[in-house]
Formats: C-alpha cells, sequence, structure tokens
C-alpha cells in the first residue's frame, strides 16, 4: 500500500468563516423561535428543542421579538465561533505544519 504524504497548508480566510457562521447561525435561531411560535414540528424540529435553546439564550423566546433577539445571538456567536474555528486552525498550522 502506497503511503499517503499530505501536506496541510492551505490557511483559512478568518473573515469568510465569520461571516459563514454567522449567516447559517443567525437565520436558525430566528427561524427556530418562528416555529415554536406558529408550533410547527417537522424536520426534526420540536418545542422540547427549542426549550433547550430558550434555557441557553437570554432573551430567545417564542415571540416575533424573540426571534429578532435570537437573530441577533446566532450572528454574533455563529461569528465568533467559526472566527475562533479558522484561527486555531491557522495558528496550529504555523505551529505544527510542514515548512516548504
Amino acid at each position: 500500500m502506497a503511503k499517503l504524504n499530505v501536506k496541510a497548508t492551505t490557511k483559512l480566510n478568518v473573515k469568510a468563516w465569520v461571516f459563514a457562521g454567522a449567516i447559517l447561525c443567525g437565520p436558525y435561531l430566528f427561524i427556530a423561535a418562528l416555529m415554536a411560535k406558529f408550533n410547527l414540528n417537522f424536520f426534526g424540529f420540536s418545542n422540547s428543542l427549542f426549550a433547550v435553546l430558550d434555557s441557553a439564550y437570554p432573551g430567545l423566546s417564542a415571540t416575533f421579538i424573540g426571534a429578532i433577539i435570537g437573530l441577533i445571538y446566532g450572528l454574533v456567536y455563529g461569528g465568533i465561533i467559526t472566527g475562533l474555528f479558522a484561527l486555531l486552525h491557522n495558528l496550529f498550522l504555523d505551529l505544527f505544519g510542514k515548512k516548504k
């Protein structure tokens, strides 16, 4: 069997990851709050899942204002988490990646 020689040399664009994380997480919490408001239980979503989200994010509730607050939480937290992931990836690549 041939030995696989893989070099991890590609750095992640932190700004792009922050933007992508915010765009994915923000609408998720917004839609989750609206689904709970209208009692829609599909796509594997239920009100018990929303109760967990509601306890984790103060201000998030099954109202339109709560959905806006959830959108803001999702934009901020999604951007922070994915930005930290990209920064850590680039840091570990600098520390342990193979040099040319």
